[in-house]
């Protein structure tokens, strides 16, 4: 039997699916394009769609602003009976991008033609981060964790070591200064091919990471962009581990995105501390 409880919240939910219409999340799984075991598993366990790094490191082609290479690793998972639906990651060196270096108008050239490419191929998600040189970042890939598991850990008393860029070190404001004008190129481009551009937090949401500014490590990080940018088509990959360490209330904080909009991908996993 139904409780009385139980049937109020179907009654709630009946009534909030009649006023706002239905909400559909797509279950699905990170496989890199040619690992046909993860993706062989997948379909498996009843997951119809996948996220791919299509980087030529892991595709074995040009990166996916080729079209032909971004359509021959769709069409590789539509064999393997999964939808490609996003991408995930860096699809190819963003150095010159994120750190303002030389070439870095051609290299968003590029960016926003492989935008058009997704659109284009109906891949309307993209997963994004602007971590420069270290990206998500761990000091031991072998924690012990429960019944003799094996888990990643950080401990910030253990940074990693001071990567080769230009002056050693990238500021805060520079990074965002450059964050803006890779937005003000690309964004108006995802505007027009229906690609989602989801925003990824620092992982770990700690700055600077040996010397390197991070500018997404909070919910009032990601505010600054959402207020220069009013745009239904930039958002935040809600990353639940990473807000809650670093020190976010995850319920209330993806309540408010959720109700405006903002979330667009999430990523759910354990964790346990702080920043």
């Amino acid at each position: 039997s139904t409780s009385r409880r139980q049937r109020q919240m179907c009654i709630r939910d009946s009534r909030y699916r009649q006023r706002k219409g239905p909400h559909k999340m797509k279950l699905s799984m990170l496989i890199p394009p040619n690992d046909r075991a993860l993706a062989a598993l997948a379909a498996q366990m009843g997951i119809k769609f996948a996220i791919t790094k299509a980087a030529p490191e892991l595709s074995g082609k040009n990166p996916p602003f080729d079209f032909a290479s971004l359509k021959s690793v769709k069409d590789g998972f539509a064999e393997r009976g999964l939808e490609l639906i996003g991408l995930e990651g860096d699809q190819f060196d963003m150095s010159p991008i994120k750190l303002g270096l030389p070439g870095r108008g051609e290299w968003i050239g590029r960016y926003a033609q492989m935008l058009r490419n997704m659109g284009e191929l109906g891949i309307r998600l993209l997963c994004l981060n602007w971590m420069a040189s270290v990206g998500w970042f761990r000091t031991d890939a072998a924690a012990p964790a429960r019944g003799g598991a094996l888990t990643t850990s950080f401990d910030a008393s253990r940074p990693p070591e001071a990567p080769g860029i230009p002056g050693g070190g990238i500021s805060e404001e520079k990074l965002r200064e450059n964050l803006y004008r890779f937005l003000d190129a690309v964004l108006p481009v995802a505007e027009e091919a229906g690609v989602k551009m989801a925003l990824h937090p620092d992982d770990p949401p700690i700055s600077p990471l040996r010397g390197i500014g991070r500018i997404l490590k909070s919910a009032q990080d990601y505010e600054k962009v959402f207020a220069r940018y009013d745009s239904a088509f930039l958002g935040a990959t809600f990353c639940q581990a990473t807000f809650k360490v670093a020190g976010e209330n995850v319920a209330e904080l993806s309540a408010d995105w959720i109700r405006r909009g903002k979330i667009f991908f999430v990523h759910v996993r354990d964790a346990r501390g702080n920043a």
